[in-house]
């Protein structure tokens, strides 16, 4: 009975110790194969990455189509030396990525003079009405004021407005 007992404990052990080893064997191909997953996938994205693309650039309405290796906006920014005031507009945002096609859009803020209730104030402001430059600047008006140029206008670089309570 003891010669048995030891023979179950012997064939148990060896047993073990096959398992142990097919586990060892199968961990080692899971590790191998996560591992070339995770290179294939870093190298296709700096590959990608790398590989110039072609991006629409427009500037106050004015296009032009633009090869670049930037992965962001704000790092082609940068490579092109494009400086952006903090009143410019810039679509989409500094840090969208770039891929072949996208579009770069940038708005620059023009200078206004505002003057009203006695004081004149130089600002920089997109480009739109007179009526949005005031909401923007939250100045209000009645219907008593007279403002110059009407509200409807469209507001460019050296535009004064003025408004007469």
């Amino acid at each position: 009975m003891v010669n048995d007992m030891l023979c179950f404990l012997l064939w148990k052990r060896i047993k073990e110790q096959q398992m142990i080893s097919k586990i060892k064997k199968w961990k080692s191909l899971i590790l191998c194969i996560c591992l070339f997953t995770a290179v294939i996938g870093l190298g296709s994205v700096v590959l990608t990455q790398m590989v110039p693309k072609e991006i629409r650039l427009i500037i106050d309405g004015q296009a032009c189509a633009v090869e670049t290796k930037s992965c962001t906006v704000e790092e082609f920014l940068k490579e092109e030396k494009i400086h952006l005031a903090k009143e410019d507009s810039l679509k989409p945002a500094a840090d969208t990525f770039l891929e072949d096609g996208s579009r770069i859009e940038i708005v620059r803020a023009v200078p206004v003079t505002l003057q009203a209730d006695g004081n004149t104030t130089e600002v920089k402001t997109l480009p739109g009405t007179v009526e949005h430059v005031l909401e923007k600047l939250e100045v209000t008006v009645d219907g008593d004021d007279k403002v110059r140029p009407a509200l409807s206008q469209t507001v460019t670089a050296g535009t004064e407005i003025v408004i007469n309570r």
